[in-house]
């Protein structure tokens, strides 16, 4: 049986749990085990492992950002994305983030039920967390589901 590139998405995040979090971490997307990330290098790194090229019409490579992979993506209900495996969340601030694409500051990705993946900063590093109030904006990639 193949694996999906939803699948292989979210087992590739999962296995980058317990890894530091530098902020601005700039990722190669060939490399096959990066040391540190940042919430959106993070997010593209692992899409880049599961084969996806593209997010919409903008190329992997120029999807980087939270703010950007909002934009470049698909808005779902946040009340949908937290039951959807794969699903991308984000914080958004009008004030704390008022200089970032669509005032947003932070993502991460659904991997199960009521639970997110995150590089969530110095303190912490890549982790699971559960899905709270912050996250208030979501989105999926197309490109994750299909066959």
């Amino acid at each position: 049986m193949q694996t999906s590139k939803c699948g292989i998405f979210l087992l590739t995040l999962l296995k980058q749990v317990g890894k530091p979090y530098i902020y601005g971490a700039e990722v190669l997307l060939d490399n096959p085990n990066p040391s540190a990330f940042d919430c959106s290098e993070l997010v593209q790194w692992a899409l880049a492992q599961a084969g996806v090229t593209h997010v919409c019409d903008l190329p992997i490579k120029r999807f980087d950002g939270a703010g950007n992979q909002f934009l470049n993506s698909r808005t779902v209900p946040i009340s949908v994305a937290r039951e959807h495996l794969g699903a991308l969340l984000f914080i958004q601030d009008k004030e704390a983030y008022a200089t970032k694409p669509a005032r947003i500051g932070h993502v991460g990705v659904v991997i199960a039920p009521g639970y997110v993946v995150e590089a969530r900063g110095r303190n912490y590093g890549v982790v699971i967390s559960k899905i709270t109030e912050r996250w208030n904006l979501a989105s999926k990639i197309p490109e994750l589901y299909e066959e």
